[in-house]
């Protein structure tokens, strides 16, 4: 900043040197006054020898100068000087006073005051001090502009792109800047904030990394005595014949059903937001998906079509997942046939599975793949779930380089799943 102060005060010191040159020099061309005795004494002599004008040789003078008549003829000439019209004359700021006598104008004395010579080197020498003075000042602005660029603008242009780092997130990336600039002091905090920030942000990480781990784990360890329930309640199924007591069995095996199924949609949620929900592709044929979809018909609703024979790339145990989910949702809201269809589209293997219920409307259907999102069919609200069972097919499906798609159609609903192919 003393730098920058500096060459300010150069500046003003420059234009002020500038100035009184300036005015010095217009002083000394004016101080030299045109001698008016001469001048005088050119027009009296002139007035007295109108007659005989030679006789003015007699007497000496220090300018040059012409008489003329009213006409403007010449009637003498002292010096070389030439003489055009009175008009130039005072072009060339030459000196020109009326010859009068018996109050009566008989002619005009042209002076050759050489005022033009004069004004000529005085513009010359203005030009100078002026130009040295705009030279110097252009040097005194390029260095405080520069001055300024590299103490206050380049900084500033950094302090701008460490904003736009830390709102983008990039908590890591200190802040490479002179702390003994302009800005020193904003900067060390600005510094100070983003470790701060940095910290908070870790501390969050691992914060919700530790829920999440705890959410996993209870997951996993609430699964193993439902599955236990689940056992039981079939096997009690099985020996036990009084239907009073049948149902009430069967009613525990559904619930404890519907348990394991919440219980493994936030269990997968959990892992996969841990990045550890992992999916293994491998090769396989398109006939073995056929099993897949036997597996999740627990209610011998599905009609499959014949299956085209190619191979195929998918993790078989995430897609019955993601079979299951969309079984289970055509179960739980349409509650109709369906009809499955396979198709080679390009470089995938499309399956389509088709219940012929009343869909969802077109406001929800780009949000069925959204977390913990659930219809607002009044229906569907009645239904047990956790929103999470699109979501999750949605994940696995890209995981193994494909895609799930939901369509409304005239007579029902449509998911579309995109299978790789080899």
């Amino acid at each position: 900043m003393k730098n920058f102060k500096g060459i300010l005060l150069l500046i003003v010191f420059v234009f002020l040197v500038g100035f009184a040159s300036a005015t010095v020099i217009i002083k000394n061309y004016f101080i030299s006054d045109i001698d008016t005795v001469q001048i005088n004494k050119i027009v009296k002599e002139s007035c007295n020898s109108w007659d005989n004008l030679n006789e003015l040789d007699k007497t000496s003078f220090t300018y040059d100068f012409i008489i003329i008549d009213n006409n403007e003829n010449i009637l003498y000439s002292k010096g070389n000087n030439t003489f055009n019209s009175i008009e130039s004359t005072i072009k060339k700021h030459d000196t020109y006073i009326d010859i009068i006598k018996d109050n009566k104008q008989i002619g005009t004395a042209i002076i050759f005051t050489n005022l033009e010579n004069d004004i000529f080197n005085l513009k010359n020498e203005i030009s100078k001090v002026i130009l040295f003075s705009y030279g110097i000042l252009s040097v005194l602005l390029i260095l405080c502009f520069y001055y300024l660029y590299k103490n206050i603008l380049h900084p500033f242009k950094k302090l701008e792109s460490f904003a736009h780092q830390i709102a983008n997130g990039n908590l890591d990336a200190p802040i490479l800047m002179d702390k003994n600039n302009v800005f020193g002091a904003f900067t060390e905090s600005f510094d100070i904030m983003r470790e701060e920030l940095s910290k908070s942000k870790k501390n969050e990480y691992l914060a919700n990394k530790s829920k999440k781990e705890l959410v996993a784990s209870l997951s996993h360890d609430i699964k193993t005595p439902v599955t236990s329930i689940k056992l039981i309640s079939e096997l009690l199924l099985v020996m036990i014949t009084e239907d009073k007591i049948k149902n009430k069995i069967s009613s525990i095996y559904n619930k404890a059903d519907q348990i394991d199924y919440l219980v493994t949609d936030m269990f997968n949620v959990t892992l996969e937001e841990l990045n550890q929900l992992k999916v293994t592709v491998t090769d396989k044929y398109s006939t073995d998906l056929k099993d897949l979809f036997l597996n999740a018909d627990y209610y011998n609703k599905i009609t499959l079509s014949g299956i085209p024979a190619c191979a195929i790339k998918v993790d078989i145990l995430r897609l019955q997942q993601v079979i299951n989910n969309i079984i289970n949702n055509s179960y739980k809201y349409a509650n109709t046939k369906l009809d499955v269809d396979f198709n080679l589209d390009h470089s995938f293997f499309q399956i389509n599975i088709k219940d012929y219920g009343q869909g969802v409307s077109a406001d929800e259907l780009p949000l069925l793949f959204n977390k913990f999102y659930r219809g607002k069919n009044p229906d569907v609200q009645k239904q047990d779930g956790s929103g999470l069972g699109l979501y999750i097919s949605k994940y696995l499906m890209n995981e193994m380089d494909g895609d799930i798609y939901c369509f409304n159609e005239n007579d029902g609903f449509k998911v579309e799943l995109l299978i790789p192919l080899l």
